[in-house]
C-alpha cells in the first residue's frame, strides 16, 4: 500500500501482560516541523527489574528492557546507598529500582510496564502497605521518578521469571563489591 499524503498507517499491538490496550499508531514521514525523538529513544517498553546487594553500600540493578519493536536489551546499573542496618536490605531495593528508572528515562522511555519480583515493594508502591518510616525519603524519590514517565505501571511477577537476569547480576556482584570505595 503506497503512503497517502506522506502518511503510512501501521497498526502496532502491544501485549503488556494485559495491562495496556492495543493502540493504532500513525507514523508520519520526518519533516522540518516534526519533533524527533532522541537517538536511541524507545518510547513504550516493558521492563523486568531486580536488585542485587553486592556488599556494604553497593548494589546492582539488573534490568531487561523490551521495546515495542521487539528489541531487547539488558542493563546492569551499579549504585551506592547509605546503608541502614535496621532496614535489612530494603534501602537497597529502593535505590536499585530508582537507578533502573533513571536509566530508562535516559534511554527515552516514556511509557513502561515495570515487572518486579519484590512483593513488599509492590505493595508499598501500590499503597497497600506503608514503608518503614526510615524509607520515607526513598519512597518519595521513587514515586517522583515514576511520575516522570507519561505512564508507568507496576506488575508483580514470580521470582522464577527473573532467575536468569538475577543470575547474570549475581555474576557481576562479586567483582563490583571488591572495587575500592570513594
Amino acid at each position: 500500500m503506497p503512503p497517502l499524503g506522506g502518511f503510512l498507517p501501521i497498526e502496532h499491538l502491544f501485549d503488556y501482560n494485559r495491562s495496556m490496550v492495543s493502540a493504532p499508531t500513525l507514523i508520519t514521514q520526518p519533516g522540518e516541523g516534526r519533533r524527533k525523538a532522541p537517538a536511541g529513544a524507545r518510547g513504550d517498553c516493558q521492563a523486568y527489574v531486580t536488585v542485587i546487594r553486592c556488599g556494604a553500600g553497593r548494589g546492582i540493578a539488573a534490568m531487561s528492557l523490551l521495546d515495542r519493536a521487539g528489541s531487547a536489551g539488558e542493563h546492569f546499573i551499579p549504585f551506592s546507598v547509605r546503608e541502614q542496618p535496621s532496614q535489612q536490605g530494603r534501602d537497597y531495593v529502593y535505590a536499585g529500582v530508582t537507578a533502573a528508572l533513571d536509566r530508562m528515562l535516559s534511554l527515552g522511555v516514556r511509557r513502561v510496564l515495570i515487572n518486579i519480583d519484590d512483593a513488599q515493594l509492590f505493595d508499598e508502591l501500590e499503597q497497600r502497605s506503608q514503608p518503614h518510616r526510615e524509607l520515607t525519603l526513598p519512597y518519595i524519590v521513587l514515586g517522583c521518578k515514576l511520575n516522570e514517565f507519561s505512564n508507568a505501571r507496576l506488575a508483580l511477577v514470580k521470582p522464577e521469571r527473573m532467575a536468569a537476569l538475577r543470575a547474570k547480576a549475581e555474576g557481576l556482584a562479586t567483582p563490583f563489591a571488591l572495587l575500592p570505595t570513594g
